[in-house]
């Protein structure tokens, strides 16, 4: 056998233990995640607060009045409360402080109609997210936890207006 062809079965040998080498590693490791649990970790329930944000208006001055369907992934829903004053729009948040903060925008459109809408404003970037888990996350690892911490923004919002106005509140 000459020099030339023993170097190439060598080499395909060290190929063939090379992939097999990688295959049982694979395996292992594989066989090592599949036996991890999962778990979903929510926001604490203190970290939520309910700000209530008011809008009077006269009903000359505007038609329809149109609101958010969604804010941070949560429906929004209408209620007719008698204890509200007439023409009034009243709107109840429940959100996560210590990750956004609601900012309520009023505004008439072309047509006439009042458009309120309300706006998230986050403080919280990825980075920061990781950095306030990552102790826990640890921990979950040696504990052979997948832990998945969910940050919910907003827990519910409700406009509330007067039966009478009822009628004229549409959502978008």
């Amino acid at each position: 056998m000459s020099k030339r062809t023993r170097l190439r079965v060598i080499m395909a040998g060290l190929f063939c233990i090379g992939v097999l080498t990688g295959g049982v590693g694979t395996g292992i490791a594989f066989a090592d995640f599949s036996s991890f649990s999962y778990q979903t970790v929510t926001s604490p329930e203190d970290s939520f607060k309910t700000e209530l944000f008011t809008y009077q208006f006269t009903p000359e001055e505007i038609g329809q009045i149109w609101t958010d369907r969604f804010l941070g992934g949560e429906p929004c829903v209408i209620r007719r409360l008698e204890d509200i004053p007439k023409d009034t729009v009243e709107i109840a948040v429940t959100y996560n402080s210590e990750l956004c903060s609601p900012v309520m925008i009023a505004q008439k459109d072309d047509e006439g109609d009042l458009r309120i809408r309300l706006n998230l404003e986050c403080f919280d970037n990825g980075m920061e997210h990781f950095m306030k888990y990552k102790d826990q996350i640890l921990a979950g690892l040696k504990e052979r936890e997948l832990r998945d911490y969910q940050e919910e923004f907003v827990k519910s919002v409700e406009y509330r207006v007067n039966p009478e106005n009822y009628s004229r509140i549409q959502m978008d």
